[in-house]
């Protein structure tokens, strides 16, 4: 029976494996509209409109002259000036004499409750560097290396399934004084945000890949601590003779719409799982590109932003005037 274990893979190997030549189809396909928005609640939005186009066309304008486009909210038409409000059904109706018409709907999502984060800094090295400057107005710099951990309860409603997508991005209110860099987040250490790896795409080594997104199934209607790990951060203050003004992260927890949480699922896939790859080989479903719009082509989404801060004053204030008494 031992030999089994050569023939199985040289038989697969045999089907997999054949001649092949390359062939335009012959697809009686007409273009389409293709309608793509991102609604934030508190503000106005844009709608971009387009038609499909063959993958083997030339590169030429996909713009659409003569579209018409009519929003509705909440059953009402708005202007191009409306500011979308948490709880809006936005409807968007697109027509064109040349494509035809599209439409799509989506509900803008109500902002989710965020807690103020809970974290903790581990300095990893700190250094001096003396004699900056031209000559006639020196002065030393402070460098310091460290890692941020932080915890940060999200509060889930428990009326609908819900969606949500983390970023961060650094802020800061002094001038030339001091600077930070964020360093690299490690999704690995948040297992929710892996939540969406299957198990064969998990024995295939597939990993997040900075995806931040994840729903409230394992946690519907309670709290959810969000573990964060921040290393190789650092920060520079240029001249310690000023004090230092806010400066830190800025953290995001965005209620998103389904629409939105499925089409970063499917870039997830197209661009890190496998299942795509499967599909395309035969040895697995197609998974196709996800779109809510009428004819299948496009994007509208919709978010609701809830941010909070981690300031890191106090800390760069303390370490500063640790090292000058040393």
């Amino acid at each position: 029976m031992a030999i089994l274990k050569h023939i199985i893979p040289i038989a697969i190997a045999a089907l997999t494996a054949s001649c092949y030549e390359d062939f335009t189809p012959k697809v009686d396909t007409q273009p389409v509209l293709c309608i793509n928005a991102l609604i934030t609640a508190g503000e106005t939005f844009d709608v971009h409109v387009s038609r499909t186009w063959r993958y083997d066309a030339p590169e030429t304008d996909h713009s659409v002259n003569d579209a018409n486009v009519i929003i509705y909210a909440n059953g009402n038409p708005v202007g191009r000036d409306y500011i979308a409000c948490q709880g809006d059904e936005i409807r968007i109706i697109v027509t064109s004499p040349t494509y035809g018409e599209a439409e799509a709907t989506v509900t803008v999502p109500r902002a989710v409750q965020v807690d103020q984060p809970e974290w903790v800094t581990t300095v990893t090295s700190t250094w001096t560097g003396e004699d900056f400057g031209d000559g006639d107005s020196e002065w030393s710099a402070h460098f310091c290396h460290f890692t941020l951990d932080a915890t940060l309860n999200v509060h889930d409603s428990a009326d609908t399934p819900d969606y949500y997508r983390f970023s961060f991005d650094t802020y800061n209110d002094n001038d030339w004084s001091c600077d930070i860099i964020q360093g690299t987040l490690q999704y690995k250490q948040e297992p929710i945000f892996s939540e969406h790896i299957g198990q064969l795409e998990s024995v295939m080594g597939a990993e997040t890949d900075g995806f931040s997104l994840f729903s409230d199934r394992q946690f519907p209607g309670s709290r959810y601590p969000l573990h964060l790990q921040w290393r190789e951060m650092s920060w520079m203050a240029h001249d310690t003779s000023e004090a230092i003004a806010p400066i830190g992260l800025r953290l995001s927890i965005a209620s998103v719409s389904e629409s939105y949480y499925k089409y970063a699922l499917f870039c997830w896939h197209t661009y890190n799982g496998i299942l795509i790859d499967l599909g395309d080989t035969g040895f697995g479903e197609p998974l196709w590109a996800y779109s809510n719009v009428s004819t299948g082509a496009g994007i509208v989404a919709a978010q609701a932003v809830t941010s909070c801060t981690i300031d890191l004053k106090d800390f760069i204030t303390q370490t500063i005037n640790h090292k000058s008494r040393q």
